[in-house]
């Protein structure tokens, strides 16, 4: 694994390489925003269809003048409030925006990262004049996202240039998507700020309307999956529903509020956290570690209120593609 600096990080990506670097929602695969070979190695490395648009990282709500426009009052309003931090914004784009980025759009997303490295790596790269970079998560497509350095070498070894080590990430789930190109802010996908915490900021309630496929990154039905089967259960179904997978190989368990089984033959046992924070912190290091071990994954499905909104967005995606074993 080669772990980089903030200068070997910048001078990489300004030779046109790929990096990951750390964020506080999840690990990034990071390349120059304005150079067009980068960015489509970025689609290349990590599999990802070119059909996607990807996400620009800046320095500063300044920054956003290089990429985009600003046609409404309320966008800077989320921005002053929520930045830097967890929230990524669509606005029109400038003529700035390589085709390669927005997947021919007229649109562009753009966020501040709250991270102490990443600042000052985008710190450094504007200073010789590059004003952000792609940096989708740091994953192969549709699988697991990266909150650790060891989950990004797991998927990507040397394929890319290196690593920008941050630690964990204190969010570990992906930043909230709110397209403010209109009069009115529509989230387009679901993180920890929520629609009526936008609210306060900004007067206007986001709206919810259903987002097209490819609209904006992680909008699929089914994504951030694990490698095994992953059920999200309530408390009705979860033991016997635990009791026929272990017959069929070992089982990784998430719970929060059911009792440890007295006999845990082929079960893998995590308590997660009550508070839907530090459970996003968590969830994916989890996931990345069960997949290793077991054959399926059984997890207590998190509590209804707008809180844990996003990981149940999350989890409902991750398991969208598994299917109910046959009773034996």
């Amino acid at each position: 694994m080669n772990l980089l600096t903030v200068e070997s990080a910048a001078q990489f990506l300004l030779s046109g390489e790929v990096v990951a670097i750390p964020t506080e929602t999840v690990y990034g695969l990071a390349a120059d925003a304005s150079n067009d070979s980068s960015v489509n190695r970025v689609f290349s490395v990590k599999g990802r269809p070119l059909s996607h648009p990807l996400i620009i990282h800046v320095h500063s709500f300044e920054d956003i003048f290089h990429w985009a426009f600003i046609d409404h009052s309320y966008v800077e309003s989320l921005c002053r409030a929520y930045w830097p931090g967890p929230l990524t914004i669509v606005l029109r784009k400038s003529k700035s925006v390589l085709s390669s980025v927005v997947a021919g759009r007229d649109t562009v997303a753009i966020r501040v990262p709250r991270h102490s490295l990443t600042t000052s790596l985008l710190d450094r790269l504007k200073e010789r004049e590059c004003f952000g970079v792609v940096a989708p998560s740091a994953n192969l497509f549709g699988r697991v996202s990266a909150t650790l350095p060891s989950h990004v070498f797991d998927d990507f070894g040397c394929s890319i240039a290196g690593i920008l080590d941050g630690g964990y990430c204190s969010y570990g789930v992906e930043s909230t998507i709110v397209d403010c190109s209109g009069s009115m802010p529509r989230i387009l996908r679901k993180g920890h700020i929520s629609a009526d915490a936008m609210e306060m900021v900004c007067g206007l309630q986001p709206e919810s309307s259903p987002v097209a496929k490819y609209e904006a990154p992680g909008t699929l039905s089914s994504h951030y999956a694990p490698s095994v089967p992953l059920f999200l259960v309530d408390m009705d179904d979860f033991y016997d529903l635990l009791d026929d997978l272990r017959k069929r190989g070992p089982v990784g368990v998430l719970a929060r509020t059911a009792f440890m089984p007295q006999d845990l033959t082929d079960i893998y046992w995590t308590r997660m956290p009550d508070l839907a924070v530090p459970y996003g912190c968590r969830l994916y290091e989890r996931l990345r570690f069960f997949e290793k071990l077991v054959s399926a994954i059984v997890v207590e499905m998190p509590p209804s209120d707008i809180s844990w909104c996003h990981i149940i967005d999350r989890l409902t995606k991750a398991a969208c593609g598994s299917n109910k074993y046959p009773k034996t």
